[in-house]
């Protein structure tokens, strides 16, 4: 009897464990981490065209609405010191302008 409760125990201890898995991460668009580096300045309206101003830590370049501005991203709105830029593969990021300038 004293045997069959030390059998008993040892099984117990070899219980299996619950697996534990690693779920991947989405993977991130190229380019996105720089583009989240970017300041937005501001925004210019001159008739039918819409700009956006941006200091990329490398210098300042502006982009109308609709263009690629790095990799796949593209400049995709502008509205209320906002400036959305979207990614094929269904991603956006929207920057605003810094208060106060």
């Amino acid at each position: 009897m004293v045997i069959d409760e030390i059998e008993v125990s040892i099984h117990s201890l070899k219980e299996k464990r619950p697996e534990t898995r690693i779920l991947s991460k989405a993977q991130t668009p190229p380019h996105e981490a720089e583009l989240r580096r970017w300041r937005h300045l501001g925004a210019a309206h001159m008739g039918t065209t819409h700009q956006a101003f941006f200091n990329t830590a490398k210098g300042n370049i502006a982009f109308e609405i609709g263009a690629q501005v790095l990799g796949e991203w593209r400049l995709n709105k502008l509205e209320n010191g906002l400036a959305i830029f979207t990614h094929p593969q269904g991603r956006s990021l929207t920057l605003k302008t810094a208060s106060g300038e």
